[in-house]
């Protein structure tokens, strides 16, 4: 409980604060509204007869967790068997890190226009910003893991008589899988901010960044701020969700 109690405070003081500045004029609540107020919209937000926003709120929810999922999926399928190609085969590996910090290094932003160009500007540059964003932090990862390998556990293994699946679940899979799951949120991570920064740049179909910049452009700076909210805890939600998964399911295979 210690370990949460810091973070619940610092949490209750901003939305404290959230509350009591632009109540009492401290900050202008045409620009930031106070909480109360926006955590009163949410009914109005998900109504399906929001008429405000094109195609209601809900649609552009389940479009973005759409985009997130594809995108999450497919840089995993990507990542993690590069990863452990370029990880297990040194030889590959020395060879093409270089050009994957390199790639990795590019601000995104630079080839957002290039994306468009190709993609047009619906779902599928989305998926492919969001791949963009995912793909590199689970690969490099992957790649760290390998490295951080002691080869003397190889050593010891084969001199045992191991075969290879032994050498895989016994040792290499153990062995990476901090890294892995490192690598697995921060490409969760990375994939929301590629969908969600998408959506604000250009979108001909919607999603939640689109409904941001929407609301920013008419000055609905409640039902802004709403979606802004949402995205927040909506992005808070499946990193929890997904280090409970880490904790009741990966860590438990590790103490077998």
């Amino acid at each position: 409980m210690n370990k949460y109690l810091p973070p619940l405070i610092f949490i209750a003081l901003f939305l404290f604060l959230w509350q009591l500045l632009p109540s009492f004029g401290v900050v202008n609540k045409q620009v930031i509204p106070p909480l109360l107020d926006v955590i009163n919209s949410f009914p109005e937000l998900f109504s399906y007869n929001n008429t405000y926003i094109p195609g209601g709120f809900n649609h552009h929810l389940y479009l973005t967790l759409f985009e997130v999922a594809v995108s999450y999926i497919i840089s995993i399928a990507v990542a993690l068997p590069l990863g452990f190609i370029l990880g297990y085969y040194t030889i590959l590996r020395n060879s093409f890190e270089p050009l994957i910090y390199i790639l990795y290094s590019i601000p995104s932003p630079l080839l957002y226009p290039a994306i468009y160009l190709i993609f047009g500007l619906g779902y599928p540059s989305k998926i492919a910003l969001g791949i963009l964003l995912g793909l590199f932090p689970l690969l490099i990862n992957v790649i760290a893991g390998f490295r951080n390998l002691e080869q003397i556990y190889f050593s010891v293994a084969l001199s045992y008589g191991a075969n290879e699946k032994q050498i895989f679940t016994k040792i290499i899979l153990p062995g990476i899988m901090p890294s892995l799951m490192s690598g697995l949120r921060l490409s969760l991570s990375g994939v929301f901010i590629g969908v969600i920064v998408g959506q604000i740049l250009a979108s001909s179909d919607g999603g939640l960044g689109w409904v941001i910049s929407f609301t920013a452009e008419n000055f609905a700076v409640t039902q802004m701020f709403a979606a802004i909210l949402i995205t927040m805890l909506l992005v808070y939600l499946l990193l929890q969700t997904f280090e409970i998964i880490e904790r009741k399911i990966f860590y438990r295979y590790l103490r077998r």
